[in-house]
C-alpha cells in the first residue's frame, strides 16, 4: 500500500513539476472575475497574484480529488445553475464549502453541500428530522442555495458581494459596507485593515482560485479530467416518487442498484426506508437504472409517470414550462397536436407529480425514457415560481395580485402568515431586508408559521 501511495505522489509530482503556475488565458481569466462582478483591474493585486503564484502540484491535486468526490452531483448542479442565473462560477462555491461531500457536518452544525444552517433550512423549507435531512439532498439544498444567492445579489447587488454574505452572514457585511464606505473587493479582504473574518477573506479567494483552476486546459487535459466538469458522459440523477415507508432495500433490487449506490445519491434518507409519514418521497437514481423502473411504472408504488394540468387564465406555454420544470420539446411531444395559443380550462399532459394540484389525472400511456430523460432534475412535486428569473422580480403564473395596502412609505402594517409563505417569499414580495423583517418580529426565524402575524415596513 505505501508502494502504491509513493509511486502515486511521484506520478503526480512528476505530472505537474513543468510549471507551479497556472495556464490561464487573459481573456478567460477577465470572464471569470467578471462572473463574480469584480473588476479586471483586481488581477493587478499584489495578493491575487501572490495566490495565484502559490498554486503548486499538491493543491491541483487536492483540486481534483475534491471535484472527482462531487462528480456523482456534477451534472445536476450544472444544469440547476444554469437554470437559474446564478454564474457557474458558484459551483465552486459549494466545493469550497464542504469539498463536495454531501454529508459533511460543521461544528455549528452547517450540513450539506453548501453547509446549510438549520435556521437558513427552516427559511427555505428544507425538513430535518430524524428520518430525513434534506441540508443534505443534493438537488433541494442546491435550489435554496441559489434562492439565498439570488436574494444576497438582490440586495448587494454584485455577486462576489453574494458570496461574502453567504459565508460571513448579511448583517456583517451591511456592517462593513457601511463602515468602509466601499464595496471594492481588495479593500474588504485586506489582511492588515481585517474588515472582515480571516475566513470569509480566504473563503472568496478560494472560490476564485478553483474556477481558475477549472479553467487551465491543460491540468483538464493532463488529467483526463473533462468529465469530472460535467461535460462528457457523467450521468444525471432523475427524481423518482416512492410509497412512503418502502425500504431502500426494496428499491435498490427494482432499480438494479446496490444499498449503498441508493444511500451514496441520496444523502439526505437517514434511515433504511422512506418516511413512513409521507404518501409518497422522492429518490434520485442515475438515468441508467430508470430504465428498469420504467417497466414496472404501472406499479402504484413507483411514480415516475405524468399528471394533467389544467391552463389557467394568465398561463403561457413559456410559463407552464418553467413553474413545472418540463422542457417546451418534452411537452410538445408529449402533446402532439398542442398549439401556441392557449384556452382556459385547456388540458396540458406533463411530467412529474402534481401534489398541488387536488384531481391528479394520470395519462393512460406509461412514460418513455426518452420522456424522462427530458425531464429536468427539480423537485416536480413543488409548485414553484420562474426559478430562471431573480426572485425579486418573480412572479408566479397563478399567483394572485397583492392587495394595495393604503399606508405611507416608511410606516409599518401587519400581515398574516399564509400556507405557503416563508420569511424568504415574504422578504421579496415586500421588498424588506431579512435583517428588517428581523428586527420588527423578534424570534422570527424560531416562531415563523402558518396563520401568525407580522410587522412589515412599506
Amino acid at each position: 500500500m505505501k508502494k502504491i501511495l509513493f509511486i502515486s505522489f511521484i506520478f503526480f509530482t512528476a505530472l505537474f513539476a513543468k510549471s507551479n503556475t497556472l495556464q490561464l488565458n487573459k481573456l478567460d481569466e477577465i470572464r471569470i472575475l467578471s462572473s463574480l462582478n469584480i473588476n479586471a483591474s483586481f488581477m493587478s493585486d499584489p495578493k491575487y497574484i501572490e495566490m495565484k503564484n502559490n498554486i503548486d502540484q499538491l493543491k491541483t491535486i487536492y483540486f481534483l480529488k475534491a471535484l472527482k468526490k462531487g462528480s456523482i452531483f456534477m451534472p445536476n448542479l450544472h444544469e440547476l445553475l444554469g437554470e437559474s442565473e446564478i454564474p457557474d462560477t458558484f459551483l465552486y462555491m459549494a466545493m469550497v464549502e464542504s469539498k463536495f461531500v454531501a454529508t459533511v457536518k460543521s461544528r455549528r452544525n452547517a450540513a450539506g453541500l453548501w453547509q446549510i444552517m438549520p435556521a437558513t433550512a427552516k427559511q427555505f423549507k428544507l425538513e430535518i428530522n430524524r428520518n430525513i435531512d434534506e441540508r443534505l439532498d443534493p438537488i433541494k439544498s442546491t435550489k435554496a442555495a441559489i434562492k439565498y444567492l439570488q436574494y444576497l445579489h438582490g440586495r448587494f447587488d454584485k455577486w462576489y458581494l453574494a458570496a461574502i454574505a453567504y459565508n460571513c452572514g448579511e448583517t456583517k457585511l451591511a456592517r462593513v459596507l457601511k463602515k468602509v464606505k466601499s464595496d471594492d473587493l481588495a479593500i474588504l479582504i485586506d489582511d492588515e485593515k481585517k474588515y472582515l473574518p480571516s475566513e470569509t477573506r480566504n473563503y472568496i479567494r478560494r472560490i476564485i482560485i478553483a474556477a481558475l483552476l477549472a479553467h487551465d486546459e491543460e491540468i483538464i487535459i493532463k488529467n483526463n479530467a473533462d468529465h469530472l466538469f460535467g461535460n462528457c458522459t457523467n450521468s444525471k440523477l432523475i427524481e423518482v416518487f416512492f410509497n412512503g415507508g418502502m425500504s431502500l432495500k426494496n428499491i435498490a433490487q427494482r432499480a438494479g442498484m446496490t444499498i449503498q449506490k441508493i444511500k451514496t445519491c441520496n444523502p439526505h434518507l437517514l434511515r433504511s426506508k422512506l418516511p413512513s409519514n409521507k404518501k409518497t418521497y422522492h429518490v434520485y437514481l442515475p438515468e441508467e437504472h430508470i430504465a428498469k423502473l420504467d417497466s414496472e411504472s404501472n406499479n402504484e408504488a413507483i411514480s415516475i409517470g405524468r399528471f394533467t394540468y389544467t391552463v389557467k387564465n394568465g398561463d403561457t406555454l413559456f410559463l407552464i414550462s418553467k413553474r413545472f420544470n418540463n422542457k417546451m420539446s418534452a411537452i410538445k411531444r408529449l402533446n402532439p397536436n398542442l398549439k401556441k395559443s392557449l384556452s382556459i380550462g385547456q388540458e396540458i399532459t406533463l411530467i412529474g407529480q402534481n401534489k398541488k394540484q387536488v384531481h391528479i389525472k394520470k395519462s393512460s400511456q406509461t412514460p418513455t425514457l426518452a420522456d424522462i430523460e427530458e425531464h429536468p432534475l427539480s423537485n416536480p412535486s413543488q409548485n414553484v415560481d420562474l426559478e430562471s428569473v431573480p426572485l425579486a422580480k418573480t412572479i408566479s403564473a397563478t399567483e394572485k395580485p397583492l392587495p394595495t395596502v393604503s399606508v405611507a412609505k416608511g410606516e409599518i402594517f401587519t400581515y398574516f402568515v399564509k400556507e405557503d409563505d416563508s420569511i424568504y417569499s415574504i422578504s421579496v414580495k415586500f421588498n424588506n431586508k431579512m435583517s428588517t423583517l428581523n428586527e420588527l418580529n423578534p424570534g422570527l426565524v424560531e416562531n415563523f408559521k402558518e396563520g401568525m402575524t407580522l410587522k412589515i415596513k412599506r
